[in-house]
């Protein structure tokens, strides 16, 4: 059995901004895979569906972002489900908007829900569909940024990635963790990193629900 978290804030105050990109891609995959209704428990949204014999436990945390660890947690308990076996859908501000990267374990990069997966799960050891959003412009405030939403000209781009990052998912479970990252890391070449983004950091978030 599989838990894929989908990371967000809740409420419509938050609905279709850059930092709930998790919750759209947790939308897709359930809409794709004939999900039934969103159901209220362990502090979240959540769907159970199956995918190559295997059942999928979709989530959608509803604690904010800085405390989306509590939910994974307490559904992860719940079912048994090892720190393997959750796979973590999540916006990447040292991503572009259209890229995306499957990984295993790592850092957080300054990520507040990151943080606290890794703190209620004990361990790092997870695997992570990092969806880009890119960064501020113009001097924009990075907090300012992930809560603001996607622009008009951007609404297709996104309704792309968010379906490539529900074929992510698919292939870890299907094929594993190294066979995704090779096949959908690749793309990033068609979408490269800014040189100003790949050393920077994220900037650390002011308000409490980042």
């Amino acid at each position: 059995m599989y838990l894929v978290a989908g990371l967000g804030n809740p409420g419509t105050k938050y609905s279709g901004s850059r930092h709930n990109i998790g919750f759209m891609s947790a939308d897709g995959l359930a809409g794709r895979l004939e999900g039934g209704e969103w159901k209220k428990g362990f502090a979240a949204l959540y769907t159970e569906i199956y995918y190559e014999r295997e059942k999928l436990l979709v989530l959608k945390p509803q604690t904010y972002m800085n405390r989306s660890g509590e939910a994974v947690r307490e559904a992860a308990r719940y079912y048994n489900i090892p720190a393997d076996n959750v796979i973590v859908l999540h916006d990447e501000m040292d991503l572009p908007l259209g890229a995306l990267k499957v990984k295993q374990g790592g850092g957080s990069a300054g990520h507040k829900g990151i943080i606290s997966v890794t703190e209620h799960l004990g361990t790092p050891e997870f695997k992570r569909v990092r969806i880009g959003i890119g960064r501020p412009k113009g001097g924009l405030d990075s907090t300012a940024h992930v809560l603001g939403t996607f622009e008009k000209s951007q609404t297709d781009e996104v309704a792309r990635v968010v379906e490539i990052s529900a074929d992510a998912v698919c292939e870890i479970i299907k094929n594993g963790i190294e066979i995704a990252s090779n096949k959908y890391n690749k793309r990033n070449k068609e979408c490269p990193l800014e040189s100003n983004q790949r050393d920077s950091r994220i900037k650390q978030p002011k308000k409490e629900e980042v």
